[in-house]
């Protein structure tokens, strides 16, 4: 009897390896699939943690330099590359920041950033039209906010002779001291 027990033990373990086995094997095999398809995606948002602004704060290495080639294409007509820092902090009654918005070299035309409240939809930076290749940083908000943490909507237009013609809107919290 006791051999019987041994038997339907070792039985239930063998077939919970085999469960295991396949259901690894199965994920790891999706995983590849997605990889797969996505290949050749363009990155759509970039973000820039450190604050720093010099360079361009990528890394090539000999295991990324094929992916990051794909990377630097040209986005596509109509399509829009973000950059952008987060945790955006304003002094000053809101005249200094450690903002910044860039306008990316993947980009095609010139870009317009319009920063409004969440809740509200109240308009507290429209920016000029930042050439491609280039940047506004450490702007201030043509509105005064009490202090606090405030949820924001930065939509990056691009721009044609003056008329917007394609955007994308991405989601911030800044900071008033």
């Amino acid at each position: 009897m006791e051999k019987k027990q041994k038997k339907d033990i070792s039985k239930k373990v063998l077939v919970i390896v085999i469960v295991t086995c396949l259901l690894l094997v199965g994920g790891i095999g999706t995983f590849a699939y997605n990889m797969y398809i996505h290949r050749n995606d363009i990155i759509n948002v970039e973000s820039k943690d450190d604050f720093s602004i010099s360079g361009s704060g990528l890394v090539v290495t000999e295991d990324n330099r094929s992916n990051i080639s794909q990377d630097l294409k040209k986005a596509n007509k109509g399509n829009l590359v973000v950059r952008m820092t987060q945790g955006w902090v304003f002094t000053d009654n809101c005249t200094k920041s450690n903002a910044y918005l860039g306008n990316s070299t993947r980009n095609e035309a010139p870009v317009r950033f319009i920063i409004t409240m969440a809740d509200t939809g109240e308009v507290l930076l429209t920016s000029p039209e930042v050439p491609v290749g280039s940047c506004i940083e450490n702007f201030p908000l043509s509105v005064k906010l009490s202090p606090g943490s405030y949820d924001v909507v930065v939509t990056h237009q691009l721009m044609n002779n003056g008329e917007p013609y394609g955007n994308v809107n991405t989601a911030a919290t800044i900071i008033v001291k």
